[in-house]
């Protein structure tokens, strides 16, 4: 928003409410269709309520909306969403019983399932608002004090669970005013569990969509690539499912089938051709059950590469591989960047150090750094202090200093790496901060186990 942009897409809202207008003119003239009056009410009923539908989208569209793009309450807009079910309630009883009876014929529908449609009109409406707020975290599930509170709390968990079936659970922001542009080469995400990491690839693979915010893929937005995103972009998560009966070229060419690679020499060539570079010559003809980690991860990676995408995206690329194959994984990713662009997360510093030419720093849904590792290493610079002492025990560390290294050297002593804007220790000396160093320095303690 502070850079010009607006939470949801008119454009879409507008598509929407057409598209929900339609639903309601269809189900309208459905209802008008059949003979049984109990199928023409719900006809109409439908009808109002994909009415309604239609007047939100067209108030989300005029802007009226909060910071992530849901309709403000108030307005024409939502008083006739509001009114929609009782004005069709009404015009099927004038329709459907008042006119027939006093035209002494047959009425289609009898005054006693009017009055019940009513009765549940009236019910839900309410208890529609109550799941709305529940959901939104305005009201509480459960009442924990005041008169009536186990009555109370009933009737709150029913239009949780009946009405608002629907609606988030508990709402979380993941990412917030995260805005990055990407051209080319390897580009590392870093952050602690929990910062955001895999739902900015989600977002970026099309997997999750912004509840504000933007997405362009070569300047267009993904929304408008629709299905046609998946020739573009290749998205490697961290659970790949990998079946483990199936044999690695025969597994690759069948995804090659999937993805509509043709004809069978071109597919059995790109296959070859990707086995080879991903190292995995010599294993083609194993079953994926008997591959080792690395391998297992050579082969999705293959998989993933099979319609030849101009964007990769990798999450957590490297948890649970041995030293040798992470560093054959990072040395495949480097090659993999040449004309693409690579982004993987990880929380392991190391990674990035070797590999990118950019690193982005996540904590607790924000952007936190942008630019290369010398840069974030310089992020500690005049804060990373090394000293040696007899006892770790007495280092008394300030609040706000973080202990980065400990290691014992020769006579029983240790030798110390320390966080912190001021001297540590009247021995301390200033020492030249690292890249994890750096990155310490951005996400502070929370991050202190994902070195």
């Amino acid at each position: 928003v502070a850079r010009g942009g607006r939470p949801g897409d008119p454009r879409l809202a507008r598509e929407r409410a057409g598209a929900w207008a339609v639903a309601a003119l269809g189900t309208g003239a459905l209802a008008l269709s059949v003979r049984s009056g109990l199928w023409r009410l719900a006809g109409l009923l439908a009808a109002a309520l994909c009415a309604g539908q239609s007047l939100r989208e067209l108030r989300r569209a005029r802007g009226l909306v909060d910071g992530f793009g849901r309709v403000l309450p108030g307005g024409l807009e939502n008083l006739l969403a509001a009114l929609a079910p009782w004005i069709a309630l009404g015009c099927a009883a004038v329709w459907l019983w008042a006119v027939p009876t006093l035209a002494l014929e047959d009425a289609p529908l009898g005054p006693v399932l009017l009055a019940l449609a009513a009765a549940l009109t009236a019910l839900a409406q309410p208890a529609r608002a109550t799941a709305r707020r529940i959901a939104a975290g305005r009201l509480e599930e459960r009442v924990g004090t005041g008169r009536l509170r186990r009555l109370r709390t009933l009737w709150r968990r029913l239009c949780r669970r009946v009405f608002g079936f629907d609606l988030p659970r508990r709402e979380v922001e993941g990412l917030r005013g995260v805005s990055l542009r990407a051209e080319r080469g390897m580009i590392g995400v870093l952050g602690p569990n929990g910062a955001g990491k895999t739902t900015l690839l989600r977002l970026l693979a099309g997997i999750l969509e912004p509840s504000a915010g933007r997405l362009y893929l070569g300047g267009v937005p993904l929304e408008r690539l629709g299905g046609g995103l998946g020739r573009y972009v290749g998205y490697l998560p961290q659970d790949y499912g990998l079946p483990g009966e199936m044999r690695v070229r025969e597994y690759l060419e069948y995804f090659a089938l999937l993805y509509g690679i043709r004809p069978a020499e071109e597919r059995r060539a790109r296959v070859e051709a990707l086995i080879r570079d991903v190292g995995l010559a010599e294993k083609a003809d194993a079953r994926i059950a008997e591959l080792s980690g690395g391998m297992r991860q050579r082969t999705a990676v293959a998989r993933t590469l099979l319609h030849l995408p101009r964007v990769i995206l990798v999450d957590e690329p490297t948890v649970g591989l041995d030293p040798r194959e992470r560093i054959r994984f990072r040395g495949l990713l480097s090659r993999l960047g040449e004309g693409r662009i690579v982004l993987f997360s990880t929380h392991v510093v190391e990674d990035v150090a070797v590999a990118c030419e950019r690193v982005l720093v996540l904590a607790e849904g924000c952007l936190r750094f942008d630019g290369t590792p010398r840069e974030l290493a310089e992020a500690a610079r005049g804060q990373v202090w090394e000293l040696e002492v007899a006892s770790i025990g007495e280092l008394r560390l300030a609040p706000g200093t973080l202990l980065v290294e400990q290691v014992p050297i020769e006579g029983a002593r240790w030798r110390l790496r320390v966080l912190s804007r001021a001297a540590p220790h009247p021995e301390a000396r200033p020492v030249e901060p690292t890249l994890e160093e750096g990155y310490l320095r951005l996400v502070g303690a929370a991050g202190a186990g994902a070195g």
